[in-house]
């Protein structure tokens, strides 16, 4: 029988893997040659890598060796999740929070960001969650430096100051693209990582190079590569 504290340890193992890939992709803003591990190529001046724009400076968003900084983001969340559910070393525990928050920031992903906010809320709501305000001040102390002197923190402010606009137009071009490789792939799906291949059918030929990306939704990307 599968022991489902060792699972658990083995994603947690993988995460603290991911963000020596992260920060290092962060400050190098490239990524680090493991495309035998999936990563992608690419850095800052590269067209389709997600970045955050700060006036006329582009800062590459780290992406781990995950598909898209959302996907990676949506990963440190469900971590974060497994945390509060699953019992640990009180020590190692506050480790992990420490790890996954950073992970969460520097995905620069707003949609994650909202899904911490929303479950922290119902953990208090509705739960018996005690908060040690201990570590919560050192994890802050020590989140609150990296972001000072990695100037992260501005990215964050403007990341969230940013709403509409381009951003929320290529969101919703990329759905439609991606309900359109549903209907076409139904039960057998487009194939594995096929997704920006597979819409070079779907739109017309000045269509604009960067915008060949993943959809942002990863249940519709999986949904568009795997089928039903």
């Amino acid at each position: 029988m599968i022991d489902k504290q060792e699972v658990l340890n083995i994603f947690f193992y993988s995460l603290l893997f991911q963000s020596a890939i992260v920060v290092l992709q962060f400050f190098a803003q490239s990524t680090i040659g493991l495309g035998f591990l999936g990563e992608i190529t690419g850095n800052s001046e590269t067209i389709n890598v997600a970045k955050v724009n700060l006036g006329e400076l582009k800062i590459m968003r780290p992406y781990g060796t995950f598909l898209h900084p959302n996907i990676l983001g949506a990963a440190a969340v469900f971590g974060l999740a497994f945390l509060f559910l699953r019992g640990l070393n009180k020590k190692i525990k506050w480790f992990y929070y420490l790890l996954f928050i950073l992970l969460i920031l520097l995905s620069f992903s707003r949609s994650t960001w909202m899904a911490v906010v929303i479950f922290l809320a119902s953990m208090v709501v509705i739960g018996d969650f005690k908060i040690n305000w201990k570590y919560v001040f050192g994890i802050s102390i020590i989140v609150g430096i990296f972001l000072l002197f990695s100037n992260a923190g501005v990215l964050i402010l403007n990341r969230v100051l940013q709403t509409g606009g381009a951003p929320f137009l290529e969101r919703v071009l990329l759905f439609d693209i991606g309900i359109s490789q549903v209907m076409n792939n139904f039960w057998f799906g487009g194939g594995l990582g096929n997704f920006v291949i597979n819409m070079s059918a779907l739109v017309k030929p000045d269509f604009d190079y960067w915008l060949f990306q993943p959809a942002h939704n990863l249940f519709l990307l999986v949904f568009a590569e795997t089928g039903f």
